[in-house]
């Protein structure tokens, strides 16, 4: 059977059948070579994406710069009050009437570390008034700052000295209402009186003083 199938082929034909085998086995390794060394090419040459840099918990966290709102320029924003503890009563500036009346016991009105006050009479300053019994410069600094950056203005009065002045300037008040002849005065002088007999009730029960008017 093998010899009937190479009867027609010369020892040249034989020989070139031969070869042909070669020849493809030849191109099929080369080509299979091609494929590797292509992957292998791509491989370096598309370099791998980087993970993501993690982002640091510190950084996302950063609280944003305080102060850069201006406190004292934007009407009916103000810090959120100072806690009053048993030995500190914390008040508004009004609390102790208008500026021109409250200035000798708590200072103007406007931020204590500015030279004047803002030309806009809408603006507001929130300060706060501190009435303290037995506690120290370095205690009330510590606990009722006074801070430019976060716009924390603290006036520190002994209840001594604030209900001695609520006193005199409430008898002053009563004068001024009895004498007046202008009933807008005497409304005014009214007001006054209320606002300032009010402080001094708060401050009489807060720290536990009796006392009449």
């Amino acid at each position: 059977m093998g010899s009937r199938a190479n009867a027609g082929l010369t020892p040249g034909d034989g020989e070139g059948y031969t070869g042909g085998m070669r020849d493809r086995n030849l191109r099929l390794i080369f080509v299979v070579f091609a494929v590797v060394g292509l992957g292998v090419a791509c491989r370096e040459t598309v370099a791998p994406s980087p993970a993501p840099s993690p982002v640091s918990t510190a950084a996302a966290l950063e609280p944003a710069e305080v102060g850069t709102l201006p406190l004292g320029e934007a009407p009916g924003f103000a810090p959120a009050p100072s806690v009053s503890t048993a030995q500190a009563l914390v008040l508004a500036y009004d609390d102790f009437g208008p500026q021109v009346m409250a200035h000798p016991l708590v200072g103007m009105e406007w931020w204590q570390w500015e030279a004047h006050g803002d030309s806009d009479p809408a603006t507001t300053y929130p300060v706060r008034v501190v009435v303290h019994r037995g506690l120290g410069a370095a205690e009330l600094a510590a606990r009722f700052p006074v801070d430019p950056v976060k716009k924390l203005d603290h006036r520190y009065v002994t209840v001594e000295r604030a209900l001695a002045w609520l006193g005199e300037n409430i008898a002053e008040l009563e004068k001024d209402a009895a004498s007046a002849k202008d009933a807008e005065d005497r409304a005014l002088a009214n007001g006054l009186l209320r606002t300032l007999r009010g402080t001094r009730d708060r401050i009489r029960r807060h720290f536990g003083i009796e006392g009449g008017d």
